[in-house]
């Protein structure tokens, strides 16, 4: 009987703390910038399926695939605010001037 209830409780654990992350992501986020990043779920999203493939095509545990794939899309992340957010900003704010 408590081999029927432990993958269930298990896999509400982990999915528990995935939304916990994200929503402690955002409000990070919301908190220190007065902004929302609405493409924080969109890297959550392409760090899972990231994970998913990896395990899948080429057989590597999926926690190892969690630590290889969270610094590549904490790298595509900076760079999508380094680079992207910032120009859009600099040219919202030079087009108000107008």
């Amino acid at each position: 009987m408590f081999t029927d209830l432990f993958s269930p409780i298990v896999m509400g654990i982990l999915l528990g703390g995935l939304y916990a992350l994200v929503a402690s992501g955002l409000s990070m986020v919301f908190g220190i910038m007065k902004l929302i990043n609405i493409a924080h779920g969109d890297l959550v999203v392409m760090g899972s399926y990231f994970a998913w493939t990896v395990f899948t095509m080429l057989g590597i545990d999926p926690i190892l695939s969690l630590a290889v794939g969270s610094p590549l899309l904490y790298i595509i992340g900076f760079c999508m605010q380094r680079f992207l957010r910032a120009r859009a900003f600099q040219l919202s704010s030079d087009t108000a001037l107008i």
